[in-house]
């Protein structure tokens, strides 16, 4: 599966540049290099915890982090950038958080009974918060106002991604130490 992410965002990321030169953009602020960055990171590292967190944990719950990771952008637009949520967005904000903990819970299947492992915490954990970062950086780089193209910025994402996951394929033995073999 990596090879697969490695070959797509590497095409990704040339067809961005690409549009950004067609259109006369060869701009590179620094925002849109640290936040294509930050987002670049967050994507690949996410990749293979989405892999390997379906492998842990299931389909279901990997997913349903995934859609509540949204809240880290949320209230940072409220904290950092001073939006004020509506009623509703306050409420949605404290059930999601109040869920948070009580997900995965219950008997997944007669197979997996028992308490969930440190392993699974930390997984789904780490895919909350990079979901969640990934999300950030692109509110960041709107909330930048620079004139790099978005075309840019997705330039810099995928570059990075690509890198990052060419990296993890060539050398995995740090896979295998923090996540267990077999999972890469």
């Amino acid at each position: 599966m990596m090879v697969v992410g490695v070959v797509n965002y590497l095409l990704a990321s040339s067809i961005c540049f690409c549009i950004s030169l067609a259109e006369g953009n060869l701009s590179l602020s620094d925002a849109t290099l640290f936040w294509g960055a930050v987002q670049g990171v967050a994507f690949i590292g996410t990749y293979y915890l989405i892999c390997v967190s379906m492998a842990l944990s299931g389909l279901a719950i990997a997913t349903v982090f995934i859609r509540l990771s949204v809240v880290i952008p949320v209230l940072a637009s409220i904290v950092y950038w001073g939006e004020t949520p509506g009623v509703y967005q306050v409420l949605g904000i404290l059930f999601c958080l109040a869920s948070l903990p009580l997900i995965g819970t219950r008997t997944r299947d007669a197979q997996r009974r028992g308490p969930i492992r440190w392993r699974e915490v930390r997984v789904v954990g780490l895919l909350f918060v990079g979901i969640g970062i990934a999300s950030l950086a692109s509110k960041a780089f709107v909330e930048a106002d620079v004139p790099d193209a978005r075309t840019t910025f997705m330039g810099v994402l995928y570059g990075v991604a690509a890198l990052g996951g060419l990296g993890a394929f060539l050398a995995p033995a740090w896979r295998n130490e923090w996540f267990g073999r077999g999972t890469g």
